[in-house]
């Protein structure tokens, strides 16, 4: 089974299995991580609880939300058999589940643009911003209401706010990451480097613990040349994968190899330090991969668009590969009908014809078909992924174009929608093409500002539907009619060969496209086809 399929398969898992496996694995999580508490309130400097809440609500979705306020409560009643009087332990609770809720409601607003799969360095930087900022609030609410409740002094508010917030912060940067992308199905694969890059960080960690008689917080930087070792060759995934193993090598040597001789927050603040320079090396390695391999299917897909020539010359080679066929088709079938026509006709010889003609037929529609594959955009290289990241990605594109021209735009994207196994290149270009026509026609009808409205939603059938509507004239009902019409056009200076570009790729992927007037414009449709569903 690939990541991608374990994902989907503990996805489709029934809520209440979801919710108890969380609730199980946040207490596994607090108890394994219970190492040097400051008093018995479970402030320790490595949460790794809290990273497993946040990639709850960002893989499953908000409904689950008020386990956030349940599994602090479960975590004290069995691991630390509530320390706390029942009222302040109330406010605890409530404190972490409140704090934590409204972080995981900012990251998965559509208004900040989040993606779970972290495919850009925006994503990361935003989940450690807010994770930041989150940690440090519930931090400092957590420690005063101890205080205030006399349960330690305000004297040591600073200490027990500030082992809490690095606790939480670097238990939400390691674990949070490492389980969005796992649940993506983009984890590091074991090779003999991966295994020689494992070696050197537990080489690297013996050299802080027990190398030579310099102060070891010094030698804590050889940790940093692992991390950034994997991350510049694996990319995200690694970075995070070395992040997990580094921090569960240096707790099990704190805890187990050299049990109250270390401090650990101290040595969690250089952790930190650590984490966010791999994450920050593995996000920009990725988008690097990825301008890299967009380049390349654009560099393939221009290559074959320039062998079109303009478009006479497209022209005269549709006309002088169709012409032949077609001419020899017509000359069979009136042979066939002058045959058909004597009186003493033969059988044989009007099949022959008509099987000529056919022939000559099915000639000219495989000439078509070369021609098709010609204009084609890149190769076919398909991966699972979200409408609203390819919607995303294409309107990257597009808006400077929109914002010069005072264009806005309205994504309106329903929720939990499936993903889709696509080429991710093809189908945006569909998206920009769809978009940029839209732009156009805006603009040709004089209007000096107008709206483009772009949505997806299920279709009847529960395959994934996508409209592009604009506030421009809408089409005439000739359009409507007969949308493909080749070399047909309505642009200045088109070739009328986008919408058949976009036609080939989309039924490339099982799905139909048609087009439309809306309440306030023209609306191009098109449907992506569900593969979680069974072949019509």
């Amino acid at each position: 089974m690939s990541g991608s399929e374990l994902s989907a398969w503990v996805r489709s898992g029934p809520a209440w299995l979801i919710g108890i496996a969380y609730l199980a694995a946040y207490v596994a999580f607090d108890w394994a991580s219970y190492v040097q508490p400051f008093d018995p309130f479970g402030i320790t400097p490595w949460n790794p609880q809290t990273g497993l809440s946040f990639a709850l609500i960002l893989l499953f979705g908000r409904r689950y939300i008020p386990l956030l306020f349940v599994a602090p409560f479960l975590a004290d009643l069995v691991v630390r058999h509530l320390p706390a009087p029942l009222p302040v332990g109330l406010l605890l609770w409530l404190v972490v589940g409140a704090g934590y809720s409204a972080a995981t409601l900012i990251l998965s607003s559509s208004k900040y643009g989040f993606q779970a799969r972290l495919p850009r360095l925006y994503d990361i930087w935003l989940l450690l911003l807010v994770a930041a900022v989150s940690t440090v609030i519930v931090a400092c609410l957590y420690a005063a209401i101890l205080a205030s409740a006399n349960l330690m002094g305000w004297a040591d508010f600073f200490v027990a706010a500030l082992r809490l917030w690095i606790g939480e912060l670097i238990g939400i940067a390691v674990v949070t990451p490492f389980l969005l992308l796992l649940a993506a199905g983009r984890y590091l694969k074991i090779t003999w480097e991966t295994l020689a890059q494992f070696a050197a960080m537990c080489a690297s960690l013996w050299a802080v613990f027990y190398g030579p008689a310099t102060p070891q917080l010094y030698r804590f930087y050889l940790l940093f040349l692992p991390i950034i070792w994997i991350a510049l060759r694996s990319g995200l995934p690694g970075a995070c994968t070395g992040l997990v193993v580094t921090q569960l090598a240096l707790m099990f040597v704190i805890e187990f190899l050299l049990p109250g001789s270390v401090d650990t927050t101290t040595y969690q603040e250089m952790m930190l330090v650590l984490t966010l320079t791999g994450l920050a090396a593995g996000g920009v390695v990725m988008e690097r991969e990825q301008a890299e391999y967009r380049l390349r299917l654009q560099q393939e897909a221009h290559a074959r668009l320039t062998r079109l020539g303009s478009v006479n010359e497209l022209s005269a080679a549709v006309a002088h590969e169709i012409n032949q066929p077609l001419s020899a088709a017509a000359t069979y079938t009136r042979l066939l009908a002058e045959e058909l026509g004597e009186r003493d006709f033969s059988m044989k010889d009007a099949r022959e014809s008509a099987e000529k003609a056919n022939a000559q037929v099915q000639r000219a529609a495989a000439v078509v078909r070369r021609l098709r594959d010609l204009i084609q955009t890149g190769r076919t290289e398909r991966i699972e992924a979200e409408v609203s990241e390819l919607l995303n990605a294409a309107l990257e594109v597009v808006k400077p174009e929109l914002q010069r021209a005072g264009v806005s735009i309205v994504s309106q994207v329903e929720g939990d929608l499936p993903t889709v196994t696509v080429d991710v290149l093809q189908v945006e270009q569909v998206l920009i093409n769809l978009l940029r026509n839209a732009y156009e026609s805006i603009e040709d009808a004089g209007h000096s500002s107008g709206m483009i409205t772009v949505g997806v939603r299920r279709s009847p059938d529960g395959d994934l539907e996508i409209v592009v509507g604009d506030t421009g004239p809408g089409f005439d009902a000739e359009q409507i009619d007969n949308p493909f019409a080749p070399f047909h056009t309505t642009k200045r200076g088109g070739l009328g060969i986008g919408l058949n570009l976009c036609r080939s790729i989309v039924e490339a992927h099982g799905g139909q496209i048609w087009l439309a007037n809306g309440g306030q414009g023209a609306e191009v449709h098109f449907t992506i086809r569900n593969r979680s569903l069974p072949a019509p």
